[in-house]
């Protein structure tokens, strides 16, 4: 199996912009686990609060990638259009 390498910089190497997306990204997806076991814990609907923050933590996503891997970018950048969709289908039904 081929290794795959995204040419992605080291924490020291990285830019005072990346360092923000990577710790952005990180913090949004700790809440939206957060949020997603009180969902299935206590059976609250909170699916309108984290289904966009889970399309904002891979939109942060796509901009760290797009520099070193332009088509992983582009499918996650997809990928969070459908979800903030989806999103805005959910709060207005």
């Amino acid at each position: 199996m081929a290794k795959i390498n995204y040419n992605l910089p080291e924490w020291k190497n990285k830019t005072k912009l990346e360092k923000i997306l990577t710790i952005s990204s990180f913090a949004l997806s700790i809440i939206v686990f957060i949020l997603a076991m009180i969902q299935i814990i206590t059976k609250i609907v909170l699916i309108k609060v984290f289904e966009p923050l889970l399309g904002l933590t891979l939109l942060l996503g796509a901009l760290q990638y797009w520099k070193s891997n332009k088509p992983l970018a582009l499918t996650i950048l997809i990928s969070s259009i459908y979800i903030f969709i989806v999103s805005i289908i959910i709060i207005f039904k």
